[in-house]
Formats: structure tokens, C-alpha cells, sequence
């Protein structure tokens, strides 16, 4: 036989031997008189069993070049660790290829071997089952078409036969084909694995998927799937595309996700779902049509929780104008029982999606970094959240009114914002009952805010550092309510409105670029006068107390100074009587109130 058995791991020569296997399949499917052949004697034994329930096992007994062997085991033993779909034909009355798929994954399943779907279309009248110890190598162009209905996850075109929690399935691996319904009346899921321990999916495709999801992974450990290639064909509601309901250590690389609904969906949203612990995302393309690019949510009324999520190297488009936001990450509870997030390097282009472009809330320990390009909403609208470390890019919003990024009832975040074109503010820091306590807002970008580049709404102990802002809106604004901050090596040179505005009485501003809180100067009350009005300079009015003035030579007959009418711009310097032989000189130090 010429097929090469894999070897035991999951490795590079797997890949190269199943490649290699193909070209092989592809040469025997050339031999269509040898085929013949080998078919009629298969028939011809079927025949002799007439009436035997043993029929489908006397037909297997011959192999594919027509040599018949006494037992299926002298037969498996002879031709090695591979079996082809072309050893199991249809039985009379069979009409679909249902039974001989189940008949074919049965005795894979049983004797460990690993089996061949050879090019050609499948139709299938029930779900193909899968049970334990089972590998199923499809040719790419073997498809295996749903041509029946049905709701829920035992009704999928494929799945796993316990679906259990309890009595789990394990060591199941299926590479390769395709999957579609024959027509938009063919409604149900693709793929269903419940409870299933050691799974592998490689190169499989999904297209048409109709009113349910294309895949459910629900409570399954250890599960690694790559070049998952979904698309839904359709703008269709609930046409999810890999959706986790419960489970662990799952890896999905390479996959390329085009669905009607949400195309990542983890949640945990029923009473029969459980804690979702370690999915890593690495490496792929999504698009919906009509909901999230990512979406994570945790429903009210639920207990368990998502933790331990990874998700690495992402483009995502949203869906069609007013449906859908670009990623939700969502505990309904605000209780925290999402946590431990990385979004690494995740762009996702909302510029026909809807709401808002990232929404994070109820989260504890979340770091990485976004970019959402035209979001219709908000950019990002942080709430409930704690310990955070993000940086985070908004491009361009594209319904007025909205901020950039929003906080609220936020706590221990780190925040570095890259905001362009927000129509009211970049930043948003806290609001009317959210309060945001010790976060940082730092080494940001922020231009052309239609407000207020960084507003500090309902912010304790924010630190405002080292941002650099531009346009033609105002600074940093500090509203009443606000206290404790600190904001500190900004660039505010390219704002034309106000730079920095502070109102709490604890709040520190100093060393920010273009927004002088310190000046020095000299000046003189000249012979026949007693005061001079001195331009500080400064971009704030400072207090009596930050006002010094020191005399640099005799003051003739002046004996004593005073300042006072103290304004934004200016301070008056007057003596107590004419500095009679010649001009007193001074030197005078500003700084606004509370500086440091």
C-alpha cells in the first residue's frame, strides 16, 4: 500500500504525510475501470449477505484494489493505519450518506484507525456522530452538505456523540473538507463538540449557515483548532461563528471568520454553561455583517466566569450600518467575573458597524493594546473596570456628540490614549455617579478634539502625564468635583483654546509644555511715579502668596512695596512714595497657585 501511516504526534511530517497522501488519492481516483471493479465485487459480497446484518462488514472486507480478505482485522492489518470512505458505499435503501459516514467514523472509532473522506459531496439527512479515538482526514474538496433542519446543538451537521459533561468524549481529530446546507431551509449548526477532551480541527471549511450558529464548543479541554475558514454567506442573526460556552485550554490560529453574527463569542449566558478558563486567539481575519467582530459576555442571572483570554494579531470589519459593535467585553453584573484579558495588537475597522467601537465593562485585569477605525459610537467606553493597562487607538467618530474614549466607576488604570477627530472629547475621565480614582492617563496622542482634548469630569487622584495635544479645542479641563490630580509634562503648545484649567483645590499642574505656571522678569518704577504694571506671563492668574519681589539697587526715597490687582495677564508693583533720584529696580518671580 502506497498511503504512509502519520506518525503518533501532531507534527510537520503528519502535515507532509497527509499531503502526500492526497497526491495519492488523487492518482487512484484516476483509475475509474479499476474502481469499477473493485466496487462490483464489493456488491457482489453484499449480495451473498443478503439479509445478514453483517452486510456493511462483509463489504468492508474488501480492500481498494478488490482483494477480498477473511476478516476486517487481516484487511486493516495488510493495508496499514488507513481507511478510505470508498470501502463503505451506500446500502440499499440508503439515500443520503449519512449511514455510511456513521458507519465509517464508527469503525474508526472502534479500531483506531485513521480514515480517509475521499473529493466528492457527502449529503447528510441526520448529524454524523463523532465518538472517541476517531481521525478523519477529508480531501479539501470532499463536502459534506446538511440536507435536514433542526434547532440545538444535537441536531449539528457534525458533532460529537455523548455531548456530555459527565460521560465526555476525547481524542477526536477531524482535518480537512467542507460543510454547507443545501439551502437556507436547512436551518441548524455546522459543528457542535460538548464535553470533549483532546480535540484537534484543522482546514475545514463552513459556508452556507442558516438562523443557528456555524460552531459550539461547550465545556471541552484541550483544544486546539487552525485555518478555520467560516463564512456564513448571509446577513443572518445568530449565524455565530466560533462560539465557547464553557471549558479550557482552548488555541484557535489562522482562522479567517466571515459571519452574519458575532464571528468570536464567548459567554456564558445560560444555566448549563460553565466557567470558561485559557482561549488563545492568534492570527486572524474577522468580519460580521450585523454584530461584534469579538464579543464576551457574562449574563445576569449567571454564575460562572471568563478568565484567562488571549487575543493576538486581529483585523476585524464591523457589520452593516446600525447593527452591531466592533468588540463587546461585557459582565452584566459589574462583578469582575471576566478577567485577565490581553488584547494584543487587535484592529477592528467599525466604519459600517454601529454603537461602540470597544465597550468594556465589569472588568478586573485587562491589558493590550486596540485600534477601532470610524466607530459610530464612542470609541471606547470604559466602565466598572479595574486594574487596566491599554493603549488605545480612535480614529475618526462618526456621530457627533461622542467622546472619543469614556471612563466611569473605573479604578487603577492605566490608559495610554492615541485619539484623532473626537467630535466632543478625547478622553472623558469619570461622569455624574462614576467616578474614576488612581488611573493615569499618559503618553497619549490626542488631536483635534471637538471639545476638550482630556476632561477630567468626576477624576480623584488622575495623573494627567506626558501627552501630547494638538487642534483647536481646549486642553485639559478640570470640572467642579474633581480633585487630587496631577497633571504634569504635557504638551499643550498646539492648543488654541484653553491649555490647562484647573478648579480642584489639591490639583497639580506644572512642567506642561505651553502652559507656563512659573515666570521670572525685571522691572522698574521709574523717577515721578509709585507703581508699574508687569505682564507675568504666565497662562493662569496667580496668587498673591506666588508672587515675590526682590529690589536689585536703592529705591532712593521708597522705603516699602506691595502687589496687588493680580489678573490673568498681569500684577501692579507700587511703592510708597516716588523713587526720588533715579529708576528702582526689581526682580520678580510668578507661579500659579499650588505649584511645585
Amino acid at each position: 500500500m502506497r498511503y504512509r501511516p502519520p506518525s503518533n504526534r501532531w507534527d510537520v511530517q503528519f502535515e507532509i504525510d497527509y499531503e502526500e497522501n492526497l497526491i495519492d488519492i488523487d492518482k487512484d481516483i484516476t483509475g475509474v475501470d479499476s474502481k469499477a471493479n473493485n466496487i462490483q465485487k464489493q456488491l457482489d459480497s453484499m449480495v451473498l449477505k443478503a439479509g445478514d446484518s453483517s452486510a456493511a462488514v462483509a463489504q468492508s472486507l474488501i480492500d481498494n484494489t478488490g482483494i477480498a480478505y477473511g476478516t476486517l482485522k487481516g484487511r486493516l492489518d495488510a493495508q496499514g493505519y488507513y481507511i478510505s470512505i470508498d470501502a463503505f458505499p451506500r446500502i440499499v435503501p440508503e439515500t443520503n450518506d449519512q449511514p455510511r459516514l456513521q458507519r465509517f467514523a464508527d469503525l474508526l472509532s472502534t479500531t483506531r484507525q485513521q480514515g480517509f473522506v475521499l473529493s466528492g459531496e457527502y449529503t447528510v439527512n441526520l448529524p454524523w456522530l463523532i465518538d472517541d479515538n476517531t481521525s478523519i482526514l477529508l480531501d479539501p474538496n470532499a463536502v459534506i452538505i446538511r440536507n435536514f433542519s433542526g434547532g440545538g446543538s444535537s441536531n449539528a451537521t457534525i458533532r460529537n456523540r455523548k455531548m456530555s459533561t459527565t460521560n465526555r468524549n476525547k481524542n477526536i481529530f477531524i482535518q480537512g473538507g467542507e460543510i454547507k446546507a443545501k439551502d437556507s431551509a436547512m436551518v441548524g449548526k455546522h459543528l457542535v463538540f460538548w464535553g470533549v477532551d483532546n480535540l484537534k480541527i484543522f482546514d475545514i471549511k463552513m459556508r452556507e449557515v442558516y438562523g443557528d450558529w456555524s460552531t459550539l464548543f461547550r465545556d471541552c479541554k484541550v483544544v486546539f483548532c487552525t485555518n478555520i475558514d467560516i463564512d456564513t454567506l448571509a446577513a443572518d442573526i445568530f449565524t455565530d461563528g466560533i462560539h465557547v460556552v464553557g471549558g479550557s485550554e482552548y488555541i484557535f490560529t489562522n482562522c479567517n471568520i466571515k459571519s452574519g453574527d458575532d464571528c468570536l463569542s464567548f459567554t456564558v449566558e445560560t444555566a448549563e454553561d460553565t466557567d470558561i478558563d485559557g482561549i488563545t486567539i492568534v492570527n486572524c481575519n474577522l468580519t460580521t455583517r450585523r454584530s461584534s467582530v469579538i464579543k464576551m459576555t457574562t449574563k445576569s442571572g449567571t454564575t460562572p466566569t471568563i478568565k484567562n483570554i488571549l487575543i493576538s494579531i486581529v483585523k476585524g470589519k464591523g457589520g452593516t450600518t446600525d447593527a452591531g459593535e466592533g468588540i463587546v467585553i461585557k459582565d452584566e453584573t459589574n462583578s469582575g467575573r471576566i478577567s485577565d484579558i490581553v488584547l494584543n495588537d487587535v484592529k477592528v475597522d467599525c466604519s459600517q458597524g454601529a454603537g461602540v467601537g470597544f465597550r468594556l465593562q465589569g472588568i478586573n485585569r485587562v491589558e493590550g493594546n486596540v485600534e477601532l477605525i470610524k466607530p459610530q459610537g464612542k470609541g471606547a467606553d470604559i466602565t466598572y473596570c479595574n486594574d487596566g493597562d491599554m493603549k488605545i487607538r480612535v480614529d475618526s467618530p462618526r456621530t457627533s456628540g461622542v467622546s472619543g474614549i469614556s471612563l466611569g466607576n473605573v479604578d487603577d488604570f492605566d490608559l495610554i490614549p492615541i485619539v484623532i477627530n473626537a467630535p466632543l472629547h478625547g478622553v472623558a475621565v469619570g461622569g455624574t455617579n462614576a467616578p474614576v480614582t488612581n488611573t493615569r492617563i499618559h503618553k497619549g496622542k490626542i488631536k483635534n478634539a471637538g471639545n476638550t482634548a482630556i476632561r477630567l469630569i468626576n477624576a480623584t487622584g488622575v495623573d494627567v502625564l506626558d501627552n501630547r495635544l494638538s487642534g483647536s479645542g481646549s486642553g485639559i479641563v478640570e470640572d467642579t468635583g474633581s480633585n487630587w490630580n496631577d497633571i504634569r509634562g504635557n504638551d499643550v503648545r498646539n492648543i488654541t483654546g484653553t491649555k490647562v484649567s484647573r478648579v480642584g483645590s489639591e490639583t497639580k499642574a506644572r512642567n506642561n509644555r505651553g502652559y507656563k505656571t512659573y515666570n521670572a522678569g525685571t522691572t522698574g518704577v521709574p523717577v515721578g511715579s509709585t507703581s508699574v504694571v508687569v505682564n507675568h506671563g504666565l497662562d493662569t492668574t496667580p496668587s498673591a502668596a506666588g508672587i515675590f519681589i526682590n529690589p536689585t539697587n536703592s529705591m532712593g526715597s521708597a522705603m516699602k512695596w506691595r502687589v496687588s490687582n493680580i489678573t490673568a495677564t498681569t500684577f501692579t508693583l507700587t511703592l510708597d512714595q516716588d523713587p526720588v533720584g533715579g529708576i528702582a529696580q526689581f526682580m520678580w518671580t510668578a507661579q500659579a497657585p499650588n505649584n511645585f
